[in-house]
């Protein structure tokens, strides 16, 4: 990712709380504390990623199809990728899908692919628009990794939930 970051990418998340916590872990784990006093997180993100944009899904909203047809990204992350499949921001998403180059190259990032309302595998419905084949999508090829919840949790990946009853 680092050798391509002078390239135009976004960041879409479902809230601006977790694209904050992204800053933060650019911050921390890609540009080190040395260097950052007196600067906003924001500046620092921009020194690592000059051409990285961050949006949450609702924001697409305000865009129109002749806006999101002309912008154009070479890396594109959708982080909780299950979200991707609401109505209303998911046909503006498509929109902006279909405009970019086929040399796009898109990272989705869900710990529950399936939508949580209807169902949808939403990691095999972004791949077929993205290009994929039958039989891509048969062999899983368009899964970087696929790990159990429980192993998620074990490993720090996710965090245990605290299930709560009334």
């Amino acid at each position: 990712l680092l050798k391509h970051k002078d390239e135009p990418m976004v960041y879409f998340a479902p809230s601006n709380e977790i694209l904050e916590q992204i800053k933060d872990k650019i911050v921390k784990s890609i540009h080190g504390k040395e260097g950052t006093l007196g600067k906003s997180k924001d500046k620092i993100v921009k020194e690592v990623f000059p051409q990285l944009t961050f949006a949450t899904y609702q924001s697409l909203l305000q865009k129109s199809p002749e806006e999101l047809q002309d912008t154009k990204y070479k890396f594109m992350v959708l982080d909780e990728l299950h979200r991707t499949g609401a109505e209303e921001w998911g046909r503006k998403l498509d929109t902006l899908l279909e405009a970019q180059d086929e040399n796009l190259r898109v990272l989705g990032i869900t710990a529950t692919p399936q939508r949580d309302r209807g169902g949808k595998d939403m990691a095999y419905e972004t791949a077929l628009k993205l290009g994929y084949t039958e039989e891509e999508l048969k062999d899983d090829r368009h899964i970087a990794m696929k790990m159990d919840l429980m192993d998620a949790i074990r490993a720090g990946i996710v965090v245990n939930p605290l299930l709560v009853s009334c």
